[in-house]
């Protein structure tokens, strides 16, 4: 449990920099994109059959 709350105080500590904040947006734009068109070609594969 000790190892999860220093993992998640370095986190924090790395959001507050502007190099944390872009960094975490690039993830969150990625990950949104990623499943955003995962789900369109799921939608498109259950149109088709």
């Amino acid at each position: 449990m000790q190892r999860l709350i220093g993992y998640l105080r370095t986190l924090h500590q790395y959001a507050k920099t502007q190099k944390g904040r872009h960094d975490i947006l690039d993830y969150l734009y990625a990950g949104s994109t990623f499943f955003l068109i995962t789900g369109l070609i799921l939608l498109l594969l259950w149109i088709v059959r």
